[in-house]
């Protein structure tokens, strides 16, 4: 290989592999949580809580928390289980949504101790069953 090839493979090397760093790290990153909440949760003071995350965790850019109100079901769901909202199906009845700064900063609010007392405060609120949470994280990718 001669010298212009040379160069230009390592070019295209530090690219992808910048690329690859920057969709890996350093992209912003959703958590998506959803929960089934008992009827006699307090839902408000678990509203106040998470409002005071942006400002105590590192690297949280926004925060959405709110009850699963409407749902539109696939059509698949639609004709399994007609009149049936899937939510109220499968129980979930609240939802919550960060965005972290990037995924090192996700991966470091999963142990951060306002994350931890808040999921031990959780505990009492939520529906006993095995599937009373559910979350994934995300990479925001162009449509």
């Amino acid at each position: 290989m001669d010298r212009l090839g040379t160069v230009t493979a390592l070019a295209i090397g530090a690219t992808a592999g910048w690329l690859f760093y920057r969709r890996r790290y350093l992209d912003p990153q959703y958590h998506i949580c959803a929960w089934k909440l008992k009827n006699t949760a307090d839902v408000e003071a678990i509203r106040v809580e998470l409002a005071t995350w942006k400002y105590r965790i590192p690297g949280i850019l926004d925060l959405v928390f709110d009850d699963i109100h409407q749902y539109e079901p696939t059509p698949g769901l639609l004709a399994a289980y007609a009149g049936v909202n899937a939510h109220e199906m499968l129980g979930y009845t609240h939802f919550l949504i960060v965005t972290f700064d990037s995924v090192r900063s996700r991966l470091r609010y999963s142990d951060h101790p306002v994350h931890l007392e808040f999921s031990k405060l959780m505990m009492p609120s939520l529906v006993e069953d095995s599937e009373s949470v559910i979350s994934f994280d995300s990479t925001p990718r162009g449509v």
